[in-house]
């Protein structure tokens, strides 16, 4: 069984969030896509959202694919949350390959990660390249990873995932945009019915 993991602190989750996963679904054939919101993410220091916010958000963007779960593992993790950890603990109820999805930016941070050479020996680390920004250092990187790490890393090369970030976004709805274009069905009204990130 082949299964997708896409973690990511969803503050909030957007339409470039939902290409990737499909990018990642229709090239690798997944059987199951789990996506993880993040509970304290010791690389970012993010304002906006709660964690049940933005769980509630990212159940509200799945919704629309009935082959999609949200899981709330590191929401519910108290402290920092790591990659490594979370793995260990899917492993322990899931039998399977797994395909941790992310954009070409991860490739940059990865030797940084708490155990990777043990992650890398415990999940591919599939990545899709940007539009609108130089993907030519991800082939060299991911080559390097795979020669230091042994990480096995899967280029999505025949699909480009639009560059947008969450943090366009809070700054949007704080200066009173309109997200609606941005974002999945559903989620442009529960940020404006919760009244998040109005003050950034």
């Amino acid at each position: 069984m082949k299964i997708g993991i896409f973690g990511g602190s969803f503050n909030p989750i957007h339409n470039s969030h939902i290409q990737l996963c499909e990018a990642a679904s229709n090239s690798l054939g997944l059987d199951r896509l789990i996506l993880i919101p993040t509970g304290d993410n010791p690389l970012k220091n993010e304002w906006g959202a709660t964690r049940s916010q933005r769980l509630e958000m990212t159940e509200i963007a799945a919704a629309a694919h009935p082959d999609w779960e949200v899981s709330s593992i590191e929401v519910n993790r108290e402290g920092m949350s790591y990659t490594v950890d979370t793995i260990n603990e899917l492993k322990k109820t899931m039998d399977g390959d797994f395909f941790f999805i992310s954009g070409s930016d991860i490739l940059f941070s990865l030797s940084k990660w708490k155990k990777i050479d043990q992650l890398a020996k415990k999940t591919w680390f599939v990545v899709a390249a940007r539009r609108g920004v130089d993907n030519s250092r991800m082939y060299s990187v991911s080559q390097d990873l795979n020669r230091s790490l042994g990480a096995g890393i899967v280029l999505i090369e025949d699909y480009l995932v639009d560059e947008m970030s969450s943090t366009f976004i809070r700054k949007t709805v704080s200066t009173g945009g309109n997200i609606e274009e941005y974002v999945p069905a559903g989620i442009a009204e529960y940020i404006k019915r919760n009244g998040l990130y109005l003050d950034a």
